[in-house]
């Protein structure tokens, strides 16, 4: 799935704005730097295929119920890291009669290099120790295609001859350690690194598998079909594990959700969460529903940060119809996405704003094997859309009067005629003070000046 930076902005994903934590660092609980790297990568590069997405659902489940622990130490992982990508000169990769004046060389003329490799061919080894026996543990046969692709193949490589004496136990004077150097940074270097990207895939396999107790997230289910469809029961914000749950159902049928609602009610909110679950769900994820059912996408495109440029010289609506342009691109080529909007067109005056919005809406919904969700204040849009095709409207409506803070949350069907802004004025007590001002004259006003004189 095709997802660029404006969408993970708009969704939160890597940051929620002024310095915060995004839904990433919610939902990260890896052990390691690598395994935080490979499931940010996830979230970066979501799939497309049902298939590739039931296969990472499935290792996740096959290496937690394994119950073999994970195979090695953040202090190993980082310390071979630091090793492998070390400006210490490699040696070559062929053996000559001069390794041992050059080891005994390096050992006393270099001794802090020498100490720094030393150490960090110590921790290699261990790391691959560490591998191997997890691998014996592990039963690489009975394992997803995918993933039994992997653990099969850096078995084979930690089983060749060089390795197993290169990652032996014992100590090691200057010439094996030298011989061990050449081996995990020259002729196997490759080999090495494909049990740190290991290390990293297991450390992100079970940290997402842990999702689903520590959260309350649960599997989704990807389906194949030529349409477009999303059925989520019991969703919730990543953010708010204690918030009101709702559905979402999108389909061929209903593929436009036009949403209305004062501010605050959860309409934005909503549209996030939507977004997220898609996102987790293609990235192989648990997601924060009861249930979830869907048809992968190749693009999820969303519109509601959107911010003017000044360096650009783009206006705010100029920028909200980029963004719009983004998402007819997309939809001209038949691609199948699923499509965001919050208050759309609102950098515009109303007028033009309901024309571009009901235009926009109209035309993105002849796109049958994709869906749309548009939030807006403009009820007055909903009448110019009524009976348009795959169209149904929703509604989140404002607090009780006698409990003004306490928001329902709640997803209705229908469209909300409910004014809430003068109402919310009111309870911020503005009406009282626009009704003070003017009635006491500023300091020095030469009027009350004059009132003094005797």
């Amino acid at each position: 799935m095709n997802i660029d930076r404006h969408t993970l902005r708009d969704l939160e994903i890597f940051d929620s704005g002024s310095g915060r934590s995004g839904v990433f660092q919610v939902i990260d609980s890896t052990r390691t730097t690598v395994g935080s790297s490979v499931l940010k990568y996830w979230l970066e590069h979501p799939l497309s295929e049902p298939h590739a997405i039931m296969q990472r659902q499935e290792a996740q489940t096959y290496i937690a119920h394994s119950r073999v622990p994970f195979f090695t130490t953040p202090r190993d992982l980082l310390s071979a890291l630091a090793y492998l990508d070390s400006n210490i000169q490699r040696p070559a990769a062929s053996r000559t009669w001069r390794d041992g004046p050059r080891a005994i060389w390096l050992a006393v003329r270099y001794r802090t290099v020498y100490r720094e490799i030393k150490n960090g061919v110590s921790a290699t080894a261990s790391l691959l120790r560490q591998a191997d026996g997890f691998l014996a543990r592990i039963g690489a046969e009975e394992a997803p295609a995918t993933f039994r692709s992997d653990l099969l193949e850096v078995r084979e490589q930690l089983g060749e001859a060089e390795m197993r004496r290169a990652m032996s136990p014992g100590a090691a004077g200057p010439f094996t350690t030298y011989r061990r150097d050449r081996i995990f940074r020259s002729t196997r270097v490759a080999a090495v690194r494909r049990v740190v990207d290991l290390a990293g895939q297991v450390d992100a396999l079970l940290a997402a598998h842990e999702m689903s107790a520590r959260l309350g997230f649960q599997y989704p289910k990807p389906v194949s079909d030529s349409g477009f469809r999303l059925r989520a029961q019991g969703l919730f914000h990543p953010f708010l594990p204690d918030a009101v749950r709702n559905d979402a159902e999108l389909s061929h049928c209903d593929r436009v959700l036009f949403l209305t609602g004062p501010n605050m009610a959860g309409k934005t909110t909503y549209l996030k969460t939507v977004g997220i679950v898609l996102l987790l769900a293609q990235a192989g994820l648990p997601v924060p529903a009861r249930r979830l059912s869907f048809t992968p996408v190749d693009f999820l495109i969303t519109g509601i940060r959107t911010e003017d440029n000044l360096r650009r010289g783009l206006s705010y609506f100029m920028a909200e119809v980029v963004r719009v342009r983004v998402a007819a691109e997309v939809l001209a080529t038949g691609a199948r996405a699923l499509v965001l909007f919050d208050e759309i067109f609102k950098g515009t005056n109303v007028r033009d704003a309901l024309e571009a919005s009901e235009s926009v809406i109209r035309g993105f919904a002849k796109s049958q094997c994709s869906g749309f969700i548009f939030a807006s204040h403009l009820t007055e849009l909903a009448a110019a859309l009524e009976g348009a095709p795959g169209l149904r409207f929703g509604r989140f409506e404002p607090p009780p009067s006698d409990d003004p803070r306490r928001f329902p949350y709640e997803l209705a069907e229908g469209v909300s005629d409910q004014r809430f802004g003068l109402q919310l004025l009111e309870r911020e007590g503005v009406p009282d003070l626009l009704g003070r001002i003017g009635r006491i004259p500023p300091e020095g006003d030469g009027a009350t000046e004059q009132q003094e004189e005797p």
